[in-house]
């Protein structure tokens, strides 16, 4: 519980307001990462069980906490624990996958 109270807040001070925003929670099925900047995506993860207007999860090359998405998404990818996602289904959509806005770790500790 601890270290999810955690996430949301260090992630939740970057989190814009908007009332698009849709959460979808899951196991990690796969994260990938890109070393250069070639690419519109730094990190792209696909859960267990998609929503339908996403057929997967991008965070920017540019994004500030970066490597922390990443770090959370490996680590629930080891361990087998939900990880919730909150995406606008209607913005910034690249190749059919929703931008990553906000990300946490839903498991009992």
């Amino acid at each position: 519980m601890t270290l999810k109270i955690y996430w949301v807040i260090l992630l939740a001070w970057s989190v814009p307001v908007s009332a698009g925003w849709e959460t979808k929670c899951a196991q990690v099925k796969r994260v990938y990462s890109w070393a250069q900047g070639s690419d519109r995506y730094g990190v792209r993860a696909v859960l267990t069980s998609q929503p339908e207007s996403c057929g997967g999860f991008w965070v920017q090359h540019s994004a500030e906490n970066k490597q922390y998405i990443f770090s959370m998404l490996l680590s629930a990818a080891m361990s087998g624990v939900k990880t919730c996602i909150q995406y606008d289904p209607e913005e910034e959509k690249h190749d059919g996958m929703c931008r990553v806005n906000f990300t946490y770790i839903e498991s009992e500790f």
